[in-house]
């Protein structure tokens, strides 16, 4: 291995290719100040022969410490670095680099964002990576050193230890694939030889299905199935009717209750099936179905890997976000409000469609718009808001839609308008504008972000769609569930609730204003792609690789 003064693991995955300049760059005057700090002394070196004892204890513990980390500790190995044939100096500052380069990978990730995602930008974070690696080669404590090096997100910790808990999973005999040949719906209170495989797979200590849900997450409003003779305790679990599990489907069970208790779905199973349900993505019905048995039949090996790259991805970000700030999970359909490292709010959220994706990145809310108008971008316009204009002249008035001269900004009467041939309009010249309102496409409020893809968060007149399992239904904004308790969240301390709610709400045939509201203070807001999360009472959560960003970052990483 000819020495170069870069990270070496990295330097050895072809996939990743070269780093960016300015991270090479950084590194080398890294490696530079760091032996300026000792005198230009070797580390690795007592007199002219290495140290192997703190080579093989420094070695042990970067692999433990790697993999404990979903790092690849093959990357790592200070044994395989050394080459007799090169001079002290050289096998001193290649052990080094190596070091360094594991610390870098650590706390930065082992992805270089400039190589991998030229869209993701970060509020800046000074790193004590220089530091950090002396501590490591001048103390006999490497582990708490590296212990210490990792990111103090709690949700980082916690994916760690998850991390963990699937490993034991996977060495442990409780995973093997469910029967699919003929997949069943079984419904609480039937029988079938499916439910005893399901109430293994299910009872695991290391996965702690425990039906235990965190508050407010159990929905109990729902009603049970009218024919179902299970009775839930004192919950009232989520059972809702599915028109598509059909008769014939149902009747593939025994309802004949003199079989085997083992082969009942009993009350206690149905509320850890609608936990699995709830902590992976899926409807929440309490039914035993094929979409419940193929999430069940997904390899412990893929739930790693995910934890593993929600881990990396966590590694992006700043250790400390913010006393207050706003994070949207893209892949988990939701917003959540933090303040002084409490979770203050959590509510659904639609993102982008797969063809019109929400970016990740992070930035600041700036200001609150109550009573936002809305202008359609010249794609809206052409594709959806023309047709539906001509189809439905009268959504004009019902809707608020103008015509704006781009230039003057004056509005243009509908009486100068030949709805028939508004597919004509010159839309370099003119713009469809919403009126603030009820039914305006964003809602009773705004939340603008600073950025360079015009990506906002914003209230919707179309409720209906929170209720989908996947809401990929934007042009790449963030529609929120329930924008007041955003907006009493960022104006907090600004506004009392009873002004902020006497701003948000509209009385019948109101004459509608658009308010802005500035932020006193700007509240950090980061936007994230994770298919695995920890939420408030500490149960893991799976998505859907919805963007196969997933897929894609697991090749640059060779996982």
């Amino acid at each position: 291995m000819s020495l170069t003064l870069v990270n070496p693991a990295r330097e050895s995955r072809a996939t990743i290719g070269q780093q960016s300049d300015d991270r090479t760059t950084q590194f080398k005057q890294d490696l530079d100040k760091l032996y300026k700090m000792s005198d230009n002394k070797l580390f690795w070196h007592d007199s002219d022969n290495l140290n192997s004892s703190k080579i093989d204890r420094t070695n042990e513990a970067v692999k433990e410490s790697a993999y404990k980390n979903g790092l690849i500790p093959e990357d790592y190995i200070l044994t395989n670095i050394v080459d007799f044939s090169k001079s002290n100096r050289d096998n001193d500052l290649a052990l080094t680099a190596t070091i360094m380069g594991f610390l870098q990978d650590l706390q930065l990730g082992r992805v270089s964002l400039d190589d991998y995602d030229k869209m993701f930008f970060l509020l800046s974070e000074q790193k004590n990576l220089v530091e950090l690696t002396y501590e490591v080669l001048t103390k006999n404590d490497p582990e708490a050193i590296f212990k210490k090096s990792e990111p103090s997100h709690k949700n980082y910790q916690e994916l760690k230890d998850k991390l963990a808990d699937y490993r034991a999973f996977l060495e442990s005999d409780l995973f093997s694939p469910l029967p699919d040949e003929q997949l069943e719906i079984i419904y609480p209170g039937e029988h079938s030889d499916l439910v005893p495989h399901v109430r293994k797979r299910l009872s695991s200590d290391v996965l702690e299905y425990d039906s235990k849900l965190a508050p407010r997450t159990w929905i109990d409003k729902a009603q049970m199935l009218q024919d179902s003779d299970v009775k839930l305790g004192n919950k009232t679990m989520i059972i809702e009717h599915d028109e598509s599990h059909s008769k014939q489907a149902r009747d593939i069970t025994n309802k004949d209750k003199t079989k085997s208790q083992e082969k009942l779905y009993d009350a206690q199973l149905a509320e850890r099936v609608a936990e699995f349900q709830f902590l992976n993505g899926i409807k929440v019905d309490g039914v035993i179905g094929p979409v419940t048995i193929r999430t069940m039949n997904i390899k412990p090996e893929d739930r790693i890997e995910q934890i593993k790259l929600a881990m990396e991805r966590w590694r992006w970000v700043p250790n400390r976000l913010g006393e207050k700030y706003i994070v949207l999970n893209i892949a988990g359909f939701y917003v959540r409000g933090v303040e002084n490292d409490e979770t203050a709010f959590f509510m659904p959220a639609i993102v982008g469609q797969r063809a019109h994706q929400t970016p990740v990145f992070s930035s600041v809310i700036k200001n609150v718009k109550m009573h936002p108008d809305w202008t359609a971008p010249s794609s809206i316009a052409r594709r959806y808001l023309i047709s539906k204009i001509q189809d439905d002249p009268k959504a004009i008035d019902r809707l608020g839609y103008q015509i704006q001269n781009k230039q003057t900004g004056d509005i243009v009467p509908w009486t100068n308008v030949n709805i028939q041939y508004l597919d004509q309009i010159d839309l370099s010249r003119y713009q469809f504008r919403q009126k603030p309102g009820p039914l305006n496409a964003l809602g009773l409020a705004r939340f603008s972000i600073e950025n360079d893809y015009s990506i906002f968060m914003h209230g919707t007149p179309s409720t209906s769609l929170f209720n989908k399992e996947e809401r990929m239904f934007s042009s790449g904004c963030i529609r929120l569930k329930d924008p007041l308790k955003m907006a009493k969240f960022l104006l907090k301390n600004q506004k009392s609730d009873a002004e902020i709610e006497a701003l948000y709400h509209i009385e019948k045939g109101e004459d509608v204003q658009t308010k802005y509201l500035p932020l006193k203070k700007e509240i950090p807001v980061y936007l994230m792609y994770q298919t695995a999360w920890i939420n408030k009472g500490g149960g893991l959560h799976f998505a859907k690789d919805i963007y196969k960003r997933d897929k894609e970052l697991a090749q640059f990483m060779e996982l």
